[in-house]
């Protein structure tokens, strides 16, 4: 059923985008969502993020946005200086493993995924959650109640979210957001499992499965998926919100791929009225 149900959300998205917009304000109306809101999350997934965050997260202060950080422990410990500063500034941190998952060169040339947990056992995958979490504890003195898996997608059947869930839950924690875009349509902007709700990061305008992603639009090397399309893809997004179709946005980028990039700081700035800092506050009616 799972399947006949993802061909239909996949046909759907390439033939009427729409349609599955409609589906989804649906399900905010029904989970009590009336006030649109934007929550812009950073995977800082390599040396380079927390080099560049400082100044990073200064311009999104400065614009009225504040992020969600999502960092492997083990490079908190590395740029633990910049990390301790951001959180004192309150930002919110989630768990995101321990393990550094993937390497840049200094050109930002090459992205390599190092580690995913659909290819590693679950005493692994156990063993890194709760590095992860240490890291945060006694790295940061905070106790996270969020998690995110390595590399969207990659870690999402049922079976997988049932065994993060419950680890989850042992751990304390409140939530994840873990997800890609199709479960936002199947579930809505939020779904229980294992007393976790799970947050689906939200999808693209033109193409709702797809994730807008600061990455795949500016260094996949796809001539589709362009700075430019992604511009025009954050502007109609806000055009949405603003009209009050598109009630919620989970949105995700790394520091190190947009720090340069005036585009970005450009299209993020809109959702300031709609913006909050915490995933607390995106689940709120």
């Amino acid at each position: 059923m799972r399947s006949i149900q993802e061909f239909a959300l996949r046909s759907i998205g390439k033939v009427a985008p729409k349609l599955l917009w409609e589906v989804f304000d649906r399900k905010c109306v029904n989970a009590g969502f009336d006030v649109p809101k934007f929550v812009l999350t950073f995977d800082c997934d390599t040396k380079l993020d927390y080099k560049v965050l400082p100044f990073v997260h200064e311009k999104l202060a400065s614009l009225g946005i504040t992020p969600v950080y999502a960092v492997p422990g083990q490079l908190i410990e590395e740029g633990l200086t910049t990390y301790k500063t951001i959180a004192e500034l309150g930002a919110e941190f989630i768990n995101h493993g321990y393990l550094q998952h993937t390497v840049v060169d200094d050109e930002r040339t090459e992205y390599i995924s190092t580690l995913f947990y659909d290819q590693i056992q679950e005493h692994e995958i156990l063993k890194d959650i709760k590095k992860g979490h240490n890291a945060l504890v006694e790295c940061l003195g905070l106790e996270p109640q969020g998690f995110r898996t390595p590399h969207f997608g990659t870690f999402q059947s049922l079976s997988n979210l049932d065994f993060l869930h419950n680890e989850l839950r042992e751990l304390g924690y409140t939530f994840s957001s873990s997800t890609s875009p199709k479960y936002a349509y199947l579930k809505g902007p939020f779904f229980s499992n294992k007393d976790i709700l799970e947050i689906p990061v939200t999808g693209c305008p033109s193409w709702p499965l797809g994730i807008l992603d600061s990455f795949n639009f500016r260094f996949s090397g796809s001539l589709k998926f362009t700075p430019e399309v992604f511009e025009s893809e954050m502007k109609k997004a806000f055009e949405m919100m603003e009209n009050g179709t598109l009630k919620r946005i989970n949105m995700y980028a790394d520091p190190s791929q947009v720090y340069d990039w005036n585009g970005f700081f450009e299209s993020v700035a809109r959702f300031a009225p709609f913006a909050v800092a915490n995933f607390s506050s995106y689940l709120e009616e």
